[in-house]
C-alpha cells in the first residue's frame, strides 16, 4: 500500500517527467542527445527513487519491528511480518487502535 502511494505521490509530482526521459531515450540518428538533458533525467530518476526509498523504510520498519516484537511463535512471526510488509499503514493503525484505544494488557507486553 506505501509502495503504491509512493508512486502515485512521484508520478503526481512530476507528471510530464516520465513522458520527457522516455522520448529523450530514444535513439535518432538524426538528434545528438545532449549530455546536460540526460544527467537532468538521470537526476530527477535518481531523486524520485531516493525519495521512494525513504518513504518506504520509515513506514515500513516501525510495522516490521512491531510484528517481530510482538508475535510470540516462530511461525505467526514471519505471517504477521509479512502482512506488516505488505499492509504496513494498516499493521500500524491496528496496532494503535488495540494497544492503546482498546488498552489490551496481553497484546504485546
Amino acid at each position: 500500500m506505501v509502495f503504491v502511494a509512493g508512486l502515485i505521490a512521484s508520478k503526481m509530482a512530476n507528471h510530464s517527467g516520465i513522458e520527457h526521459f522516455k522520448n529523450s531515450m530514444i535513439l535518432n540518428n538524426n538528434k545528438k542527445i545532449q549530455y546536460k538533458d540526460y544527467y537532468n533525467s538521470v537526476m530527477n530518476s535518481s531523486l524520485n527513487f531516493i525519495f521512494l526509498c525513504i518513504v518506504l523504510i520509515i513506514n515500513i520498519v516501525p510495522a516490521l519491528l512491531i510484528a517481530y516484537h510482538c508475535t510470540k511463535n516462530t511461525t505467526n512471526k514471519l505471517f504477521n511480518m509479512s502482512v506488516a510488509i505488505l499492509f504496513s499503514d494498516f499493521y500500524i493503525f491496528y496496532y494503535a487502535i488495540r494497544r492503546f484505544v482498546y488498552k489490551d494488557e496481553r497484546f504485546c507486553n
